[in-house]
C-alpha cells in the first residue's frame, strides 16, 4: 500500500470518528468533540512529525 493510500485511510477514518461523534451527541450521549481535540491536538503533530521521519529514514536507505 502506498503512502498517499495509507494517507486517504488515515484521514477517511479521522473523518468517520468525528462524524459518528457528532451523530451520537444527536442522540443525546454528550461527548464533547472540541473538548477531545483540543486536548488531544499534540498527539496528531507527534503522529506527523514520526511519520515523516520515518518516511525520510525509509527513502535514505
Amino acid at each position: 500500500m502506498g503512502n498517499s493510500k495509507k494517507e486517504s485511510l488515515l484521514w477517511g477514518l479521522i473523518i468517520l470518528i468525528l462524524g459518528m461523534l457528532f451523530l451520537l451527541k444527536n442522540f443525546g450521549l454528550e461527548i464533547n468533540v472540541w473538548h477531545l481535540l483540543g486536548k488531544y491536538w499534540p498527539m496528531i503533530l507527534v503522529y506527523i512529525g514520526l511519520k515523516n521521519i520515518y518516511f525520510y529514514a525509509k527513502k535514505k536507505q
